[in-house]
């Protein structure tokens, strides 16, 4: 889960995603873009490919694995983010 406290003099629209790029940069998974509530936690979740995924995870194995966050509004972000959690 994440929590971001943004800059209070600005109103932002953010959105998270997370990602998983593998089979040596070939292949992509993502979950659906999530707006993040200011100053409390959003949780994300992001099913991680295997063997029986299309496409399948190869010998390449996996490569990077990462949150994309999103201000809707094109202005940048001035604030913190914290990462609370990660489960494999």
């Amino acid at each position: 889960m994440m929590s971001v406290a943004p800059d209070a003099s600005s109103i932002q629209q953010l959105t998270v995603q997370a990602y998983l790029q593998y089979n040596n940069w070939s292949g992509w998974a993502g979950a659906v873009p999530t707006a993040i509530n200011h100053g409390d936690y959003t949780q994300v979740k992001l099913n991680v490919p295997d063997l029986g995924s299309s496409p399948p995870v190869g010998p390449g194995g996996y490569q990077a694995l990462g949150i994309e966050i999103v201000n809707d509004t094109g202005a940048a972000f001035t604030g913190d983010v914290y990462l609370d959690d990660v489960m494999w």
